[in-house]
C-alpha cells in the first residue's frame, strides 16, 4: 500500500466519523421514542403543571402522547409533578383512529386534550436511520478502498483530486 493512499483514506475518515455521530444520534432517538412507546401501554406516564385556571398534562398514554388541559379552580397553580398509573383498557375517549385523539372544550366538561400518535415520530425517525446507516457504509467501503466519497471514482493513482468529479480528498 502506498503512502498516498493511506493520506487519501485519513482525508476521508472526517466525513465517515460526522456520519458515524448522525447515525449513533439518530438510533438512540428512535430506540427512545419506541421504547416510550412500548411503556406507554403497561402504564400512562404524566408531567402535570399547573396554570391560573387549571392545570396542564403531558401523558403517554398508549402508544399516543396527550397533552390535556384542565379547566378547574382546584388544579390551578399546581406544581410540576410526574405521576404514573396503569394504563386503562378498553376504548379511549376521542379517539379519531390510528392513534389520533381529540376533545374539544365545553362549559359542561372543561377537558381539552388533543393526542398525536408516537409512530408519528417513530417511522421518519427509522427511516433516517435506515438511511444514516446506508451513506455511513458506503462511505466506510469507499475510504477503506482508496475511492472518492462523492462518486466512488478509484482515486489511489491521483493525488491531487478526483479525475471524475473533482474533490479535493484535503477539503473532506
Amino acid at each position: 500500500m502506498s503512502q498516498n493512499n493511506r493520506d487519501d483514506r485519513w482525508r476521508l475518515k472526517p466525513r465517515v466519523r460526522r456520519t458515524t455521530w448522525a447515525v449513533g444520534l439518530l438510533t438512540v432517538a428512535t430506540v427512545l421514542v419506541t421504547v416510550l412507546a412500548g411503556v406507554s401501554f403497561v402504564r400512562r406516564d404524566s408531567l402535570v403543571w399547573g396554570h391560573d385556571d387549571g392545570s396542564y398534562t403531558l401523558q403517554l398514554d398508549r402508544g399516543s402522547l396527550v397533552f390535556f388541559d384542565y379547566a378547574r379552580n382546584n388544579f390551578a397553580r399546581s406544581p410540576l409533578r410526574w405521576t404514573s398509573i396503569d394504563a386503562g383498557s378498553g376504548p379511549r375517549a376521542g379517539d379519531r383512529g390510528l392513534g389520533f385523539l381529540y376533545k374539544a372544550w365545553s362549559a359542561a366538561d372543561p377537558i381539552f386534550f388533543v393526542g398525536i400518535p408516537l409512530w408519528i415520530a417513530i417511522v421518519p425517525l427509522a427511516l433516517a436511520d435506515l438511511l444514516c446507516i446506508c451513506t455511513w457504509r458506503r462511505l466506510r467501503h469507499r475510504a477503506a478502498h482508496g475511492l472518492c466519497a462523492r462518486c466512488g471514482y478509484d482515486v489511489r493513482a491521483s493525488p491531487g483530486a478526483c479525475p471524475e468529479c473533482g474533490l479535493h480528498p484535503c477539503h473532506e
